[in-house]
């Protein structure tokens, strides 16, 4: 039983990634990142801004988040319950893991900086 449904994830796997791969706009969106394709997300968190500041991600999906602090400062990219990535130092660097389990906008924020100075969304379909 574990085997077919380690076979039948693999497959919905590799078909999520062919479409989230497949076609599509060449547009250079900086801004944004994707949880979604199969793929690390890299983040940079640098003085008391993210970069990308906003996410993308799908219910039930892992997601993977490789995390670098570029500023000064230490910095945390936590969404309530759901990651937590602990302190990162300057200059360090951390990957993190996490599954949506429902559709809406997360607010990601730096617990060090607080919410109104670092923060940033993630979108959940």
């Amino acid at each position: 039983m574990f085997k077919k449904l380690l076979v039948v994830f693999a497959v919905l796997s590799a078909a999520v990634f062919l479409i989230a791969c497949g076609g599509g706009d060449d547009d250079d969106d900086s801004s944004s990142g994707s949880g979604t394709g199969g793929g690390a997300v890299e983040v940079k968190m640098v003085d008391i801004a993210f970069e990308p500041k906003t996410l993308t991600g799908r219910v039930g999906q892992a997601i993977t988040l490789n995390l670098t602090n570029a500023g000064a400062q230490p910095h945390t990219f936590t969404i309530a319950g759901l990651a937590d990535s602990q302190r990162v130092e300057p200059g360090q660097s951390k990957s993190i893991n996490f599954t949506p389990t429902q559709a809406g906008t997360l607010t990601f924020i730096c617990t060090v900086h607080g919410q109104a100075a670092m923060s940033g969304t993630m979108t959940v379909n």
